[in-house]
């Protein structure tokens, strides 16, 4: 997992841990995503090309997944 997560970072992605995504909305053929760091309590906005829902088992409390 780490060297995926190295090899993303290489490719410009930006890698986060502890961050929630509120929302996400389609523009501009990419994503505008609410984020909000939950060791801070920071939050902002961030412009993402692909999501990549990497909940696992924790799938079901994703409200309005296909899971849930």
């Amino acid at each position: 997992m780490l060297d995926t997560l190295r090899s993303a970072v290489q490719h410009d992605a930006v890698v986060c841990n502890y961050v929630r995504m509120g929302d996400a909305t389609p523009e501009n053929g990419g994503w505008r995503c609410e984020v909000a760091d939950s060791c801070t309590c920071q939050s902002g906005v961030s412009n993402a090309k692909c999501i990549v829902d990497a909940a696992g088992p924790w799938s079901d409390r994703i409200p309005q997944s296909e899971t849930s």
